[in-house]
């Protein structure tokens, strides 16, 4: 079996999720939330959610109502870890992230609507350690790997069938 390693959208909240935040995309509209967004134009992160919230029809609407747009997902986390928005959409693995895991909570969303997106390793022809690359890659393609990206808020074949 190939395995392959998986990031996707989620809900970022605050920790303990006090706002009580579904999974459920039409969440972003409510008004007694604070919600922030990665601008579409500058960052990954704004490009995915604009594609998720426009499967839905209902990306203009959460744009005019989001506080602010940020540029990419590192500015979103710093807004909520700051308490600066109640809800974000980013990159799941990003409230993973030890500083975000203290004090942010990952609301998963349907993944028929926030779609996983493979992280693919690819060796450059160029690259001048080649087979520290091939190990490398191995390495994240075999169980101890994988459990080390599920660990930090990654997704794999198992975790994908799990959801």
């Amino acid at each position: 079996m190939l395995h392959f390693i998986f990031e996707t959208a989620a809900f970022i909240v605050q920790k303990g999720n006090p706002k009580k935040v579904k999974a459920d995309l039409r969440e972003m509209l409510r008004k007694d939330l604070v919600v922030i967004l990665g601008n579409a134009e500058s960052g990954s992160v704004g490009q995915e959610a604009k594609a998720i919230l426009d499967r839905l029809g209902i990306y203009p609407q959460v744009v005019r109502q989001a506080a602010f747009l940020a540029p990419d997902s590192r500015s979103l986390m710093l807004a909520m870890r700051k308490g600066e928005a109640d809800l974000t959409m980013s990159w799941r693995a990003t409230g993973f992230f030890p500083e975000n895991a203290e004090k942010l909570d990952v609301i998963d969303l349907p993944p028929t609507l926030a779609r996983p997106q493979p992280l693919l390793l690819n060796l450059l022809k160029s690259s001048r350690h080649p087979e520290l690359a091939k190990r490398f890659m191995a390495f994240a393609a075999g169980e101890e790997g994988q459990a080390i990206f599920r660990k930090h808020g990654f997704l794999d074949n198992k975790a994908l069938l799990a959801r």
